[in-house]
């Protein structure tokens, strides 16, 4: 890493990190290789969650991004926080984001992640 871990998560058989170069990198656990370095973000990585093959990250920039991680690819951008996202919860069917705007916003999938309402 070029710069601070400021989160992890952990997802099959992988590892990944959040970093403040605005990165997230992925680590094959079993060898400790870097797998894919990951970048959608314009500053730190504050948070992640992951839920099947999904992930989510969220920024000091005040954004989420959606990751499909099978194709390691940016599947949407959330904004609508006026902080950094500093928390999130990735259920079956929802994802809840705490930020230091001091707001919890939750979206509502249903059965697809890419979609959502917006509830805060």
């Amino acid at each position: 890493h070029s710069d601070w871990i400021m989160c992890m998560e952990a997802d099959h058989s992988a590892l990944l990190c959040g970093t403040r170069d605005a990165h997230i990198r992925v680590y094959d656990t079993r060898c400790d290789d870097v797998l894919h370095t990951l970048h959608e973000h314009n500053d730190a990585v504050m948070s992640l969650a992951v839920r099947d093959y999904y992930m989510v990250s969220g920024s000091w920039d005040d954004k989420m991004v959606l990751w499909d991680m099978r194709v390691r690819k940016a599947v949407c951008t959330y904004e609508g926080h006026r902080g950094p996202v500093r928390c999130l919860y990735f259920g079956s069917r929802m994802l809840a984001s705490g930020s230091w705007d001091q707001e919890v916003h939750v979206r509502d999938f249903g059965a697809e992640p890419v979609k959502g309402l917006l509830y805060v």
